[in-house]
């Protein structure tokens, strides 16, 4: 080592570059430039995996759940299109189809509720201003996020809703944090469920006995339009049927 560093004290003094031939001393410069290109390039690796492992902190840190299946809803209007939860916040990415050039209101008391029963209040929006007027483009469809406390860690559903205060209020129950699947749900007594059959397209009634379904529970009664993933539920003259939304 102590040769080498001679060696360029002396190459910096100039009193050795005189001594070599233009061959060598091509050769010299080819090697040191030779050496700086691989010192710079370990510098460039080091630092890549440096970055890498601070990517890969941060997302194991968050937990991202795409289109969360959900129990019941009150509206069509918006939906959860993705749930991101880190150890600082839980946003939900919120997408609306409205009317084109009307608005929609997120109210600012809105929260979210877990199957724990604990609560979280709406922090922020972004893309949007809670309590203010959310003009829809003229596509009619939007997208913005609710930013909410971070949800407990042995939470597995919550609820969205703006309260029972705001008239005809958001409301989106059981939306999904660890399953694909809808838990299964016994409807109450006197509900009646139509299921169309392929041939006629008649619906035909079920049984008491056969009246499980996914997507109904009797707390949630008293919405006058239930929609879930894909299809809607209408209360008519106490009996409930389906049909496509």
């Amino acid at each position: 080592m102590a040769k080498i560093q001679g060696f360029f004290e002396k190459r910096r003094n100039g009193s050795i570059l005189h001594q070599l031939t233009p061959t060598c001393l091509f050769l010299y410069e080819t090697f040191v430039i030779s050496q700086k290109t691989i010192y710079m390039r370990h510098i460039h690796l080091l630092l890549a995996g440096f970055l890498l492992c601070i990517c890969c902190t941060l997302q194991a840190k968050n937990r991202v759940i795409d289109q969360p299946p959900f129990i019941v809803r009150n509206t069509t209007s918006i939906e959860v299109s993705k749930v991101v939860i880190s150890d600082t916040a839980t946003v939900l990415h919120i997408y609306a189809k409205y009317r084109p050039k009307y608005w929609i209101q997120i109210a600012p008391d809105s929260y979210l509720t877990d199957n724990n029963g604990e609560t979280y209040q709406l922090r922020s929006g972004i893309g949007i201003i809670p309590g203010k007027e959310f003009w829809m483009p003229e596509s009619g469809e939007a997208e913005f996020q609710l930013v909410f406390p971070p949800l407990s860690d042995n939470a597995t559903s919550f609820d969205f809703t703006e309260g029972e205060k705001v008239e005809n209020g958001f409301s989106i129950w059981g939306i999904q944090l660890k399953s694909k699947k809808l838990p299964e749900l016994a409807l109450p007594q006197n509900a009646v469920v139509h299921k169309r059959t392929s041939r006629t397209g008649h619906p035909i009634r079920k049984s008491h006995a056969e009246r499980k379904t996914p997507g109904f529970t009797p707390q949630y009664g008293n919405a006058n339009q239930y929609c879930r993933v894909g299809e809607c539920q209408r209360r008519h003259h106490g009996h409930t049927t389906r049909h496509p939304a």
